[in-house]
């Protein structure tokens, strides 16, 4: 159980936060002190990585009018492949932010960064707060492919966006300190916690049920850091719930 900021302990929280839950939990308090003092805005280094990504920060709070969601709506129905999706959520980040905790303290949104010079993750988020930043991976896959097979296994788009996450992963392991300090991804690390966009609700193979088991199973199997939504999921204005205990 976790308590909420008014002190109530809670079991379910916004898939989001499970990642920052669980590293939260991890860190010792020296680790959450540096942290803290490493966000401080009268830091140098946050000071440095503020004029990398500032025109990556997505505006907080914002009211998408009507207009916006049923034009992404259209796109999602009519898309032959990921591109003006990919073009879309590049033009309104909010959209994919406001799906994001915590950020208390503001959102990054980054199209495409360069990772070595051959990863491009579709997406790079950050959640901004008081223990420094939280991030995650966007991948968009079709919207015209399932997840899963009749068989029940993950359909070929979906193995390879959990492919290209492992390779985001892997350099990210091996490269993090070229990553945090030149690219300026402050506490970024080689769990990134990552979302795939992938297919429509109704071309799904698999009943409702049997593919929120295997959704399930495949969150569990990467420790919670990978999150399977179709597109629609951008629609829904409730959150996702899962269980912490």
């Amino acid at each position: 159980m976790r308590r909420n900021e008014s002190g109530f302990e809670q079991e379910y929280v916004d898939e989001s936060e499970v990642p920052y839950y669980k590293k939260y939990k991890r860190m010792t308090g020296k680790q959450l002190y540096d942290r803290f003092t490493e966000s401080h805005e009268d830091n140098p280094k946050l000071s440095k990585l503020l004029k990398k990504v500032r025109k990556y920060i997505v505006e907080p709070h914002q009211k998408l009018s009507e207009e916006k969601m049923d034009e992404l709506d259209r796109i999602i129905k009519s898309a032959k492949d990921e591109r003006r999706l990919q073009k879309f959520l590049k033009e309104n980040p909010y959209v994919l932010t406001e799906k994001m905790q915590p950020a208390h303290h503001g959102q990054i949104c980054i199209p495409k960064p360069n990772l070595g010079g051959f990863l491009h993750p579709d997406f790079l988020m950050a959640g901004m707060d008081s223990a420094g930043f939280w991030w995650y991976g966007v991948e968009l896959e079709n919207p015209n492919y399932p997840m899963f097979t009749k068989a029940g296994n993950p359909t070929r788009e979906l193995n390879t966006a959990l492919s290209q996450i492992e390779d985001w992963r892997h350099w990210l392991r091996e490269n993090i300190a070229y990553a945090r300090d030149t690219l300026g991804f402050m506490h970024i690390d080689g769990e990134l916690p990552c979302y795939v966009l992938i297919g429509r609700r109704d071309e799904e193979i698999v009943d409702e049920e049997e593919l929120l088991m295997k959704q399930r199973s495949m969150m569990k199997r990467d420790k919670y850091l990978l999150f399977l939504h179709h597109y629609e999921w951008l629609l829904d204005d409730r959150m996702t719930l899962v269980r912490i205990r």
